[in-house]
């Protein structure tokens, strides 16, 4: 993982820990997809930063700032080098890597640290997150240009009306227009974004979608359920720490009894794993496992 993306997910775990509830170890461990012993390495990042972490009952969160980390005056006063790149980043805008450490040590006088630890993972992305959300605020049109998506080969165009970003603007649902239906979008795949100024045209399409434990999407979700062998299980805890809430232990046997929007996510899953994973149902499918193995035999 590149510098720029751990900063990225540090600001996000502090913003989660600056909230008056706070979080638990394992729920940092499911959120961000982190073994507690590297939760932990986070933990004693942020207290070498100076950030007062408090527990209570299982549950973490920053109640101040450790003064004596930072000099008064550097605490409330921000360098004109520093304000130059905070505006910038609030822009997406490159962001200079000499002035993270001064950004860092700052951090808990920031207002508005979602927002800011949203886009400084990628500077790239930033830009088209930043345009994303500029269309969604005025309800317009936009193209995704040079989009790369898994199911073809070349790069397309897609003229989108966009509906919400979710998973920490790694994706985003927006409507197809040529498609004529929701679809979700990797930010990451995003090759550019050109706004139109054509405001929606099918803002009654835009359903309530949601997102399933394998990252598909939709609106009418189908119970499948599975029974998982001990390298099954653990795989499925490791990659996809959504889905370990719907693991249950009944008869003896592991099951994973959740519900999924499409069955492309959870059937490369299965597939991956021959002879670890039996189907219980739907029978919906099994009846898709079984086409993709026919296609794979030809």
């Amino acid at each position: 993982m590149d510098d720029s993306r751990k900063i990225f997910r540090f600001l996000q775990m502090v913003a989660r820990l600056r909230s008056p509830l706070g979080c638990t170890k394992d729920e940092l461990s499911l959120n961000f997809n982190l073994s507690r012993r590297t939760v932990e390495r986070y933990f004693g990042l942020m207290r070498d930063l100076g950030f007062l972490l408090v527990q209570r009952n299982g549950r973490y969160n920053i109640e101040s700032l450790d003064k004596r980390s930072l000099k008064h005056e550097n605490l409330i006063v921000f360098t004109l080098e520093e304000a130059a790149v905070l505006r910038e980043a609030l822009l997406a805008h490159r962001i200079k890597p000499d002035v993270h450490r001064g950004l860092l040590d700052k951090l808990y006088a920031l207002t508005e640290l979602d927002e800011l630890s949203e886009t400084l993972y990628n500077q790239t992305v930033a830009r088209h997150v930043g345009l994303i959300r500029q269309a969604l605020q005025r309800k317009e049109q936009i193209w995704l240009k040079a989009y790369q998506s898994m199911n073809n080969d070349a790069p397309r165009d897609y003229l989108v009306e966009p509906v919400r970003f979710y998973h920490y603007y790694r994706y985003m649902l927006a409507f197809d227009v040529q498609a004529g239906h929701i679809k979700q979008f990797k930010s990451e795949r995003i090759g550019g974004v050109e706004p139109t100024g054509q405001p929606f045209q099918f803002a009654t399409e835009h359903q309530a979608w949601d997102t399933d434990a394998f990252g598909m999407s939709g609106n009418k979700a189908v119970m499948v359920k599975l029974v998982l062998s001990r390298l099954a299980r653990h795989l499925m805890e490791e990659e996809f720490p959504d889905a370990t809430p719907f693991i249950v232990v009944r008869d003896g046997q592991t099951r994973w009894e959740g519900p999924v929007y499409q069955f492309q996510g959870i059937g490369r899953f299965v597939l991956g794993l021959p002879g670890q994973v039996e189907v219980l149902g739907p029978e919906a499918f099994k009846n898709y496992l079984n086409e993709q193995l026919q296609k794979n035999l030809w």
